[in-house]
């Protein structure tokens, strides 16, 4: 008698937390379902007797077709929840893929690129996201799962991410920025004593992943010999 949804609740038993409230509807439809397969063994039984009580028989007939009607409705809202379920740990496991992806890409273009190494902050940050990535990944391996538990974790990680995304994106930029600004200003040294002290503290500034601190230094120095050049020089390397 409805084999689908006794399958159905062992499933999500199995495999899912359930809170409570869940646990208490689950309760439910087994003791509906039971009671159903109760009153259709009543029906088999008065049916093989000699003498038929058909009064009972439609009485218990009417019985199984209104709950029928009640539980396949409460079957299909625990199916889409199952659903829901699946859906929500299927996100969560591809938005935790994605993060891996993006963070290896990220890390790649920081080693590529021209920083003179990669700043502390970024190996820290990164080597965080692996943890927090391997310890989610263990909890998905474990049974039931608490999904709404491994979303919020799963979104923690991803805000983790964007942060360390946007972090090394603003690096980047400015790495290079630096970079243009202490080449353009190389044909300044010989004549202006003034830029080439100040561009060699930008260069020191540089060495030590000051980045920042070496842009502003730079945009004045060439900003006392060329006004107007380093929103140029910005707007190029934007344009990258």
């Amino acid at each position: 008698m409805n084999y689908t949804l006794q399958t159905e609740i062992e499933y999500v038993r199995e495999n899912y937390y359930i809170n409570e409230s869940d646990a208490q509807s689950v309760r439910q439809f087994e003791n509906e379902i039971q009671s159903l397969i109760s009153v259709y063994d009543d029906i088999l039984k008065e049916m093989s007797k000699s003498a038929v009580r058909y009064s009972e028989v439609q009485d218990n007939l009417q019985y199984l077709e209104d709950h029928v009607t009640v539980i396949n409705d409460k079957q299909e809202k625990l199916q889409n929840h199952l659903i829901q379920l699946r859906e929500d740990e299927a996100e969560a496991e591809d938005n935790l893929l994605r993060v891996q992806s993006k963070k290896e890409e990220v890390y790649r273009r920081l080693l590529a690129s021209n920083l003179t190494s990669v700043p502390e902050r970024f190996i820290i940050m990164k080597n965080e996201i692996d943890h927090e990535v391997r310890d989610v990944n263990e909890q998905f391996s474990e049974r039931p799962i608490h999904v709404k538990q491994l979303k919020d974790k799963v979104s923690k990680i991803v805000i983790q991410m964007n942060t360390f995304e946007d972090e090394a994106n603003d690096v980047l930029v400015n790495a290079v920025y630096a970079e243009k600004l202490i080449q353009y200003g190389n044909r300044y040294r010989k004549d202006y004593s003034n830029v080439d002290k100040s561009l060699n503290e930008a260069e020191r500034l540089f060495k030590n992943n000051r980045y920042k601190r070496a842009i502003e230094i730079a945009e004045q120095a060439l900003e006392s010999v060329e006004p107007g050049v380093t929103k140029h020089i910005e707007e190029e390397v934007i344009k990258q």
